[in-house]
């Protein structure tokens, strides 16, 4: 399953980090908190500028 995690959402330093949930937790360890998660379907549909963007794993 599809998740993201979105670090300082909304702000100039806003970051994504897109993963599955399970990879979840490794890829976490270095994400900002607070931090928002998203799962699902809907991660992969969204439409994100490439400078906020990390994709750690094949979603």
């Amino acid at each position: 399953m599809p998740a993201a995690i979105i670090s300082k959402a909304s702000l100039p330093k806003q970051k994504i980090i897109i993963t599955t949930l399970k990879n979840l937790t490794a890829d976490s360890q270095n994400a900002e908190r607070p931090a928002l998660l998203v799962f699902g379907e809907v991660v992969k549909k969204s439409v994100i500028s490439n400078e906020y963007l990390e994709i750690r794993n094949e979603v």
